[in-house]
């Protein structure tokens, strides 16, 4: 049997950012913002996974932690992909994010014997809070993620890492975790 699995560092929701969510959306309706419930970096997205690999999957996180302390990251201002003018992903950016990419690049080298493909693009950290269903350009969103490119939106302690079982629905996506690993 397989799930649709991805694995990430849970970032808790920020009123600061929910009001500028509020004012994006206000600006550009079709914006569909991340329900604050869900929000995460992924770290490694897996896809469909067999759940005979979950013991590996779980052994690649443990070894990808090995030697990361907690930490805090600052989530801090504003941007889009590809770019700001049309954006498709609206992100906030992250601070101190160094150890989050040590364990993802780890875990590109551990998960591979498993099967899972490396990403060929490199680690960003960043935190989506929008998605839009088509790029397009809208000069008020341009213009709040501008205002915000510096803004500070708050921390978040890091502690542990976990492994997302994701189903898709109409009404979103449902995340339920498998399996997390705690920093030591």
């Amino acid at each position: 049997m397989t799930f649709r699995a991805f694995i990430s560092v849970d970032i808790p929701w920020e009123g600061r950012l929910e009001d500028i969510l509020r004012k994006i959306h206000l600006a550009d309706p079709t914006l569909k913002t991340v329900d604050p419930s869900l929000m995460h970096v992924t770290l490694k997205f897996l896809g469909d996974t067999e759940e005979s690999k979950v013991k590996g999957i779980s052994e690649g996180m443990s070894k990808a932690i090995e030697g990361v302390v907690p930490f805090d990251l600052a989530l801090k201002g504003m941007g889009a992909f590809p770019r700001k003018d049309r954006p498709r992903v609206i992100w906030v950016g992250l601070e101190n994010a160094q150890p989050l990419a040590v364990i993802a690049r780890r875990l590109e080298d551990l998960l591979s014997p498993l099967g899972f493909e490396p990403e060929r693009r490199g680690f960003t950290p960043h935190l989506t809070v929008a998605r839009a269903r088509v790029e397009k350009s809208v000069p008020a969103v341009r213009t709040i993620l501008d205002e915000n490119v510096h803004t500070s939106l708050g921390k978040a302690h890091v502690d542990r890492i976990r492994l997302k079982k994701s189903v898709l629905t109409r009404s979103g996506p449902i995340y339920t975790t498998v399996d997390e690993v705690l920093f030591r």
